[in-house]
Parts: C-alpha cells; structure tokens; sequence
C-alpha cells in the first residue's frame, strides 16, 4: 500500500513485487481497522478480489506465524 515511486535514498528504482518468498500470497495490512490506510486497504483488497490474486486480509491486531514451513494466522488478542 506504500508507494512505490517514493524511495529511501540508495535504494532501486524498479519496483520488486515478488517479496521475500516466505508466503505465496499477499497481506493487505489494516484491513477494516481504525488506521489511516484502512480505506486504502479496502480498495487493495478489491483489486485483489477483481484479478483473482492470492491475499489475507488482516485487521489491526492479527498476527501471521511462520515456524519450521508451517504458517498459522493468529487473531487479534482480547484484552
């Protein structure tokens, strides 16, 4: 949901959309959460949906545990 036009200095300007390999899926971040981006995240999660792309949505709070090749999402913890 960043920018990819805005760069930190000394970084490339072409853009990496595969990741770091971990999961063969994206996260919409703040997704249906109280966050400045929480609408953004809402039109992330349609394009999504429109092309067919493997995601999770997250709200704030949820958790994704990678351990030993296995992955588990963890909901947000009440308290």
């Amino acid at each position: 949901m960043d920018d990819p036009s805005q760069l930190a200095e000394g970084y490339e300007s072409e853009v990496c959309w595969a990741g770091m390999g971990l999961v063969d899926f994206s996260i919409v971040p703040h997704y249906r959460s109280d966050h400045q981006e929480a609408e953004v995240a809402e039109a992330a999660v349609s394009y999504m949906k429109q092309n067919a792309l493997k995601f999770r949505a997250m709200t704030d709070g949820e958790v994704y545990v990678l351990k030993g090749g296995v992955g588990e999402f963890l909901p947000k913890a009440e308290g």
